[in-house]
């Protein structure tokens, strides 16, 4: 099997890299849509956007694999072992894709970052709903255990009777 050059290798890298960078936008902009349809308590869109985030993260996790790869044979093609960070490959590689690999890991932080932004942002949505949805159920709880006044004598009955019937 012939050996890839570390040029070669580089240059798989980064478009790697760049499809890694097309896919985490791709994963933001549903992110903000989730945000939307959260706010708008469209659970139909909600599923929607979820099945399509779900194969895009199944194709950046088949691209993750792909990078370790890459980057395990410029490792080794540079004398490194086991599955060095691109901090460790740079100082092998020629200027241009030095430049290159350090824009693209910049821009993917960058994007990180922002998916991690909105992601805290509905997990805060979802949480408040959930704070809601327990809060109208104790206040529905409360008021159907309450005995019922309506046409009786409290004092004359014996046992109260209830809005929910307790044996059921």
């Amino acid at each position: 099997m012939p050996t890839t050059s570390p040029g070669h290798l580089a240059t798989s890298l980064r478009k790697v890299l760049q499809r890694q960078l097309v896919l985490s936008q791709h994963l933001l902009e549903l992110a903000k849509e989730q945000n939307a349809a959260l706010v708008k308590n469209d659970i139909a869109l909600l599923q929607q956007l979820n099945e399509r985030q779900q194969t895009c993260l199944s194709e950046q996790e088949a691209l993750e694999r792909t990078r370790v790869e890459i980057a395990c044979k410029l490792g080794k093609a540079f004398g490194l072992k086991g599955v060095p960070p691109l901090q460790q490959l740079l100082p092998h590689l020629t200027k241009s894709d030095q430049e290159a690999l350090l824009a693209l890991r910049g821009e993917l932080f960058r994007v990180h970052d922002e998916i991690t932004a909105v992601h805290e942002r509905n997990r805060l949505l979802l949480r408040n709903g959930l704070n809601y949805i327990v809060f109208s159920l104790r206040l529905l709880t409360a008021a159907a255990l309450q005995p019922a006044r309506y046409g009786t004598n409290l004092n004359e009955v014996v046992t109260p009777s209830f809005y929910i019937d307790s044996k059921a």
